[in-house]
């Protein structure tokens, strides 16, 4: 007996061991935008995985972060290091790190930072630790200047945790990579080198098909070769698509609605792909502007989003184009805007998480990625953040755990959101309406406020003041056109509450 209890301890410790050692770089994530544009703070939210639960929980951020979403935590507990918006470093404190601000000055940063906004490209930027030291991380950032059309750069800055008392210092700012040339916008990724410690990331040339190949070691940061592989990029694809590695980082695939799914076999010794293969656009989403593709924890499936609809594609099959599989059509839900399916990011829990776009605060979640078909159980809609105008794209992370057993850890469970907003239910009725429309909030209203109504493209509509202590409102929809709308209770610049209903 006292032997097999021995094994069981030895079995046991090493299983902790396993998962306490997991690299958790990627374990908090961040998402925020200005709700309530009348105050100095940027309404946040944060998903946490670093204590064996996923919580969510609100804060207050200093910059917004919407298309470009860049973060980093310790590897070892998962704490939150710093983040980046295309426009500004900040520290794990929610202040502007020393030496963080002015990234990627020019046009662009003068009329977007400097209203408060973030940089305006899609996955612009990602963050990648030193190989040559554990207190060292290279920030790679993109750069457009509308003085010359879609002219891109890309840059590198340079963050030093030793600097500071620990919060963090940029030593190296805006240095350059590789400049008067044409990538496409969001197509930034990265994936570990063979030996586990350098990285390569990746851009793609723009009404080319020339893949530029870059290489993080211990001798710094440089462009490393070229490929020039498969077809010419769609000249539409700028911004519209996304690109990603397996998790094991055998693969490297990238997908928009108007190229379709293109895949490939890596090398991640020699920083070569090979074996193309692909499928066009389902026929439904060649009208839609953005998706994304990411891949299961198995390295199997490969999803493919647009803005509307989801489908899954069989990477082991022999033939991609007979695998595909249509997972989801949005739903009509909205609060207020659709929340339909743009970004996807595998999260740490072995789960996938889809984000629709600014404006709302529910994103989507795939259960089980590594089922076939309808069996991976994605669920509209299905977890609430603390803030609306939150999900705009989800972090910008690569694999981190590519070398160890397991790609994420499926013991991770879930709470409910823990909100510092304060939330009412409100029911609406008729709906379907066609004249007059009944709000009832459930309690008596602290503050004056608003109830907002957007269409389906989320332009306001209507809107209608409602009084202190009062528990319903009538509001007159008569002149609205038929279709699907959303609406919104907001009371002194917080969301109270919001949903959708169909005019007839």
């Amino acid at each position: 007996m006292k032997y097999i209890t021995f094994i069981f301890t030895i079995s046991f410790g090493l299983c902790l061991s396993t998962v306490e050692s997991q690299d958790k770089s990627d374990y908090t994530w961040l998402f925020s935008g200005d709700v309530d544009s009348s105050t100095p703070e940027v309404e946040g939210s944060i998903i946490d995985f670093t204590n064996g639960v996923r919580d969510t929980t609100a804060f207050y951020a200093a910059i917004e972060l919407g298309p470009t979403n860049a973060s980093i935590c310790d590897r070892e507990t998962g704490r939150l290091l710093f983040y980046f918006n295309g426009c500004t470093i900040v520290d794990s404190t929610h202040q502007v790190m020393l030496n963080g601000d002015g990234i990627n000055p020019g046009p662009l940063h003068d009329s977007w930072c400097g209203e408060g906004y973030d940089y305006p490209l899609f996955n612009s930027s990602i963050i990648l630790n030193d190989p040559s030291t554990d207190l060292g991380y290279y920030v790679i950032h993109t750069i457009r200047d509308p003085d010359h059309g879609d002219e891109y750069g890309v840059f590198y800055s340079y963050v030093d945790m030793n600097g500071n008392n620990g919060l963090g210092e940029v030593t190296e700012k805006n240095k350059p990579l590789m400049v008067d040339k044409l990538f496409l916008g969001s197509y930034l990724t990265a994936c570990r080198r063979e030996n586990g410690e350098d990285w390569w990331f990746m851009l793609l040339e723009k009404e080319t098909n020339r893949y530029l190949f870059f290489l993080i070691d211990d001798n710094g940061v440089s462009f490393h070769h070229d490929q020039f592989i498969g077809p010419q990029f769609n000249i539409n694809t700028s911004s519209s698509g996304q690109t990603r590695f397996s998790p094991d980082g055998s693969i490297y695939a990238w997908y928009n609605p108007n190229d379709g799914l293109h895949v490939f076999d890596f090398d991640r010794e020699s920083g070569m792909i090979s074996n193309h293969r692909s499928i066009s656009a389902p026929e439904s989403e060649t009208m839609e502007f953005t998706g994304d593709v990411c891949i299961s924890p198995n390295n199997r499936y490969a999803y493919i989003t647009s803005d509307r609809r989801m489908h899954q594609v069989d990477l082991w099959a022999s033939d991609l184009e007979e695998s595909l599989v249509k997972i989801a059509d949005w739903d009509g839900f909205g609060d207020p805007l659709p929340v339909g399916f743009n970004s996807l990011l595998l999260g740490p829990d072995c789960k996938m998480y889809v984000a629709s776009g600014a404006g709302v605060k529910h994103l989507g979640i795939i259960h089980y990625p590594d089922n076939p078909g309808l069996d991976c159980d994605f669920r509209q809609h299905d977890m609430e953040l603390p803030w609306h105008k939150n999900v705009g794209r989800v972090p910008n992370y690569p694999h981190f755990r590519i070398d160890e057993d397991q790609p994420c850890d499926d013991s991770i469970s879930s709470t409910s959101a823990i909100s510092t907003v304060e939330k009412s239910t409100i029911q609406v009725y008729p709906n379907p309406v066609r004249d007059e429309l009944y709000f009832s909030f459930g309690q008596a209203l602290r503050s004056k406020g608003e109830l907002r109504i957007y269409d389906a493209m989320g332009r306001l509509q209507q809107v209608e003041y409602v009084d202190r202590l009062m528990i319903s409102k009538h509001m007159d929809v008569s002149v609205l056109s038929e279709g699907i709308y959303y609406y919104q209770l907001v009371v002194r610049g917080e969301l109270y509450g919001g949903g959708s209903f169909m005019k007839i």
